[in-house]
């Protein structure tokens, strides 16, 4: 009978996840098309590089933000969730099911958008020099939306959340100008022809990847005491 209920349980998440994905679908589709034109202009030109890299940067973090507002917390707010209670679910695994599909919802245009982003480098006159700080800049992306979603799932006041978007986007421009400031990441190394692997770059990659984990990882060990998600 476990077996039976654990494969009931993966079966009903996996189709949580899959409707959270076809949802989103359109908003995808606009991040996707949005995020391809910017790096489009970014390879035009030195001015077309700064335009498609703002553009880009934009189109990266308000994906984030949209989705986690709209497919979480949005929910929440409306308490369309409500319907899982007649589901053999416990709480927690609709959570990791929100979770899991919402970050699916976001990985999916973002490694499309992150693979054009490095290709562009190497296919057009921008130096080489400049893949380690973008790379570290494509996984910042990730790591703004799981603190997003974490915001999303765990807290309810809105004034909370609204200083949680201001304060997550407004920590995009020090990160850039810090990791700038880094020898062997930043430092004059946009303008070299040869990227530069250095013991800095992976000792920032891991930090990213380890906020990553630790934002993921919360929400599943978070106590929910209530009887239902909302």
């Amino acid at each position: 009978m476990n077996d039976v209920s654990h494969a009931t349980t993966r079966a009903l998440v996996l189709r949580l996840m899959a409707k959270d994905v076809y949802l989103n679908r359109q908003t995808m589709f606009a991040a996707l098309i949005g995020g391809l034109a910017s790096l489009i202009i970014a390879s035009t030109s030195g001015i077309g590089y700064s335009i498609g890299s703002i553009s880009f940067i934009t189109t990266m973090m308000a994906f984030g933000v949209v989705l986690a507002m709209f497919s979480i917390a949005q929910e929440r707010k409306d308490r369309s969730g409500m319907f899982v209670l007649s589901l053999p679910l416990a709480p927690m695994d609709y959570v990791r099911a929100k979770l899991l599909g919402t970050t699916l919802t976001y990985f999916i245009p973002w490694s499309v958008l992150s693979a054009g982003a490095v290709l562009v480098i190497p296919l057009t006159p921008l130096p080489d020099g400049a893949m380690p700080m973008t790379v570290l800049l494509l996984v910042y992306f990730l790591l703004t939306f799981s603190v997003m979603a974490l915001v999303a799932l765990l807290v309810s006041s809105e004034a909370k959340t609204t200083l949680a978007i201001i304060a997550t986007n407004m920590s995009l421009t020090f990160f850039m100008f810090g990791i700038s400031r880094i020898h062997g990441i930043g430092w004059g190394l946009d303008r070299k022809e040869t990227p530069t692997w250095s013991g800095s770059f992976f000792a920032v990659l891991a930090a990213e990847l380890a906020v990553i984990a630790i934002t993921f990882a919360i929400p599943m060990c978070f106590n929910l005491r209530k009887k239902e998600f909302l």
